[in-house]
Formats: structure tokens, sequence, C-alpha cells
């Protein structure tokens, strides 16, 4: 069961994220699958996010973790390897690319907001200002 999706710029396909704990790529004409990761997340994965420039995908969910895959363009499809973003210590709701690609958002059941830096998927920043779920 999906429990959330993105598109790819371009078109090029659609990200979703599912309660089996997977992340999968699918065409956006026939609505084929055409990848799918199990071995990322240990729990539900509730958010996703395309970068703007369409080369990686972002994924978090119950398990507390944020994983980052490259995609390839010929064909499109999830990059071998990956980082895993730990910092979180509740689920993380949602996920946010911003326009340069060089920085990730996260928001939380933890009641917090991190900026994470995508390159090196070291945690820059913590926004603890909350009093609910982010």
């Amino acid at each position: 069961m999906a429990l959330c999706l993105e598109w790819l710029p371009e078109s090029k396909g659609i990200v979703t994220g599912s309660a089996n704990h997977s992340i999968s790529l699918w065409s956006p004409d026939t609505l084929e699958l055409l990848c799918s990761d199990t071995l990322l997340h240990t729990g539900y994965v509730r958010a996703v996010a395309c970068s703007p420039d369409g080369e990686q995908v972002a994924s978090g969910g119950s398990d507390m973790v944020i994983c980052i895959r490259r995609v390839t363009s010929s064909p499109v499809l999830f990059a071998p390897g990956g980082k895993h973003l730990v910092g979180h210590s509740s689920w993380v709701r949602w996920i946010h690319f911003t326009r340069d690609n060089k920085r990730l958002i996260s928001g939380s059941d933890d009641q917090t907001v991190m900026v994470w830096d995508t390159r090196t998927g070291a945690s820059m920043q913590t926004l603890r200002a909350h009093s609910h779920t982010v």
C-alpha cells in the first residue's frame, strides 16, 4: 500500500513510499513498475521527495532514518548505494530538497525540523521550537 508519492521533475517517473518498507519508481506513461528498493528502510515509508534536478530521491518514515538515492537517467532507475541520515528520534513525516539541491529539510514526530547537507549527509542544523509533530 502506497503511503506517499512524488513526481520526478520533467515527468521522468513517479516515486512512491509504502507500508512494506519500500520505495518504488513507476513509469508516468504506463504506470509500470520500473524498480523497487526494499533494503533501505525497516519501517513504513511515510515521506518521499525528489530533488529539483531529478538526480536524487529521499525517503523517510517510521524507522527514523532518511535515505538519499541517486537516480540514473537512461533508463530511469535507482542507482546502487546511497546515504543514510540519522538524527530524528521519531517518525520522519516530511522531507523537501532546497532549490539548489544542496540541502534536505525534514520534519518529524520528535517535534524537530532538521537541515541536512545532501552531499555529505551531515546534519547542519536542528530547529526545536515546535510543541507538536512537524
